[in-house]
């Protein structure tokens, strides 16, 4: 059918709650056409307003069917680290990737770097008073940003090489840092490691 579909769907950043948000009565959107949606509070400006945002250090964002409808998931997106003023988008072959925001238009796929380009540039093993936590700080050493998907950290590179591997959708700006934390608890973040650092190692 080529005519405008009527929404009454649910959608969220938490499985435990699918109906976070759901459109309005009567949303529709035609064939060939962009819906835009606001993750933030109502600001009182025009839109559709979510009510909650999404994190730049990853989540999932999934879109349900409505209760009547049987409330299975319609389409679902896992992201890791963000970079300030890129959106994630589909390409023209229906791929996730990094793009220039256009939001109400087509996607505008970003080129990206090399991971050669990445190097750890810092690292923290035991601190007390200046950070909660420990730290890895990498480096992109290229102008373009960097998708660092399926690279892999570890403590241990001859027993374990693949100890931890970076999550989907995570990037790196063009010369700028990405911070991970060692401290075993990925259920926080995506920028959380599944090992931790010894300070006497």
């Amino acid at each position: 059918s080529r005519q405008p579909k009527s929404f009454y769907t649910p959608a969220s950043d938490d499985a435990e709650q699918k109906d976070k948000y759901t459109f309005p009565l009567g949303t529709t959107i035609a064939a060939g056409e962009y819906l835009v949606v606001h993750a933030n509070n109502d600001d009182g400006t025009t839109g559709l307003h979510t009510g909650f945002g999404l994190s730049a250090n990853g989540e999932t964002l999934t879109l349900y069917r409505g209760a009547a409808d049987g409330g299975a998931s319609v389409d679902a997106i896992t992201f890791g680290l963000q970079v300030a003023d890129y959106s994630i988008g589909r390409d023209v072959h229906g791929a996730w990737t990094l793009n220039k925001p256009t939001f109400g238009a087509a996607n505008v796929v970003q080129q990206t770097g090399d991971t050669q380009r990445l190097i750890i540039n810092e690292w923290l093993a035991d601190t007390n008073r200046l950070f909660r936590d420990d730290r890895i700080e990498l480096l992109n050493r290229d102008a373009l940003p960097v998708a660092m998907a399926g690279l892999r950290l570890t403590d241990n590179p001859v027993g374990k090489p693949d100890k931890h591997t970076i999550a989907p959708l995570s990037y790196i700006a063009g010369n700028g840092f990405a911070v991970f934390i060692p401290d075993e608890e990925t259920d926080r973040g995506a920028e959380h490691l599944n090992f931790s650092l010894d300070a006497n190692y």
